[in-house]
């Protein structure tokens, strides 16, 4: 009888190690949730009456680089995007919504000098793009990240 109470206190010793050492080792190994890494973020106006032409490129540091080809002040400059602003625009963009968004939205047509604005984004190695115009009338989603990415645009460099 004393045997067997041996046996399976070993038993149970061992069972405790194996379950322990289980739970060391899946908790190293544990997979990310895909869709949570955002890379560069390229957003471009360009038309109106002006003919204006500019592109913001927000990195993943939250350095913008805005550079205006056609327009009251033509040049490249450079800034960095503030922490909460740069955190809601990277959490939109990796929303599934924006991802579900279509290729345009234009509005009806009819109308001049309306501009133009495409949106490229990175995530998870895929580009997103989507495009719309003056009039046109996009989902929320996309109406979020333009309010943050014309912000960004006219923030300018801080100095």
């Amino acid at each position: 009888m004393r045997a067997l109470r041996e046996v399976m206190s070993r038993l149970v010793r061992a069972s405790i190690l194996v379950v322990l050492l289980a739970l060391v080792v899946g908790c190293g190994s544990v997979p990310q949730p895909a869709g949570h890494t955002v890379g560069r973020i390229t957003y471009s106006v360009n038309g109106g009456i002006a003919g204006w032409q500019r592109t913001l490129t927000v990195e993943p540091d939250g350095t913008a680089v805005v550079q205006v080809v056609r327009g009251p002040r033509p040049g490249t400059s450079q800034h960095q995007v503030e922490a909460t602003v740069l955190q809601r625009l990277r959490d939109l963009v990796r929303d599934p919504a924006f991802a579900a968004l279509q290729k345009e939205y234009l509005p009806s047509p009819g109308g001049a000098d309306m501009q133009d604005y495409v949106v490229s984004v990175e995530v998870d190695g895929r580009t997103i793009t989507t495009m719309t115009r003056d009039g046109a009338e996009p989902p929320r989603i996309l109406r979020e990240v333009l309010a943050i990415l014309n912000q960004i645009l006219a923030a300018g460099p801080t100095r």
